[in-house]
């Protein structure tokens, strides 16, 4: 059954608060690198396995140097990401829920596979930070977009799109698989969090 049309004012108001969250999204990746950073010094400094801290302070210089980059590719990401996940089709989780099946693996290396795996623990600790915010903004969400019943999967600014655009910006750039590993590890507290923030905020 197709979706009802959307009021004018409706269609306005859920325009208004994509390009909200796409302005918005330099300053909120920027906050996140920012404590990513900072948890990852702190880690360093209490490791004692210098391979271990050598890893922890070689992903810190890394991200200093393409935290600048990331956080002004992030909005353009970010909307690509949104279109994707306003899809009918769309589903809730997509970092996480495609499995990997034999073929796909005999393509990967060990780290391509962990770093999978990587991304989607990352994600499940994103949701679960943010979830008790994003329930109550998927029924505005979907209101807007003049659903009939709340529907999780059709609201573009669920966490996963978040992640996936993350995902895509880190892909591009020549940094080792370990390093991204180490990043999403210490982003998936500051990020969930954040987003949980602005979560209430925009309900």
């Amino acid at each position: 059954m197709p979706s009802p049309v959307l009021p004018g004012s409706s269609r306005s108001l859920f325009r208004d608060l994509l390009a909200q969250a796409e302005k918005g999204s330099t300053v909120l990746l920027s906050r996140v690198l920012a404590l990513a950073r900072q948890s990852m010094r702190d880690d360093a400094h209490r490791m004692k396995g210098l391979l271990e801290r050598d890893h922890l302070e070689l992903s810190v210089k890394l991200l200093d140097l393409h935290a600048p980059q990331l956080s002004e590719r992030y909005p353009k990401a970010l909307d690509e990401a949104f279109h994707r996940h306003q899809a009918p089709e769309a589903r809730l989780g997509v970092v996480s829920s495609q499995g990997l099946r034999l073929d796909q693996l005999e393509l990967m290396d060990e780290s391509q596979v962990q770093e999978r795996v990587e991304m989607a623990r990352a994600l499940q600790h994103v949701l679960l930070v943010a979830d008790a915010a994003l329930t109550e903004l998927n029924t505005y969400v979907c209101a807007l977009r003049g659903l009939d019943r709340v529907t999780a999967e059709r609201n573009p600014l669920r966490p996963d799109a978040y992640v996936a655009a993350l995902q895509t910006l880190m892909s591009d750039m020549s940094v080792p698989t370990l390093v991204r590993m180490a990043w999403m590890q210490h982003m998936a507290g500051p990020l969930g969090a954040a987003l949980s923030s602005l979560y209430l905020e925009w309900s």
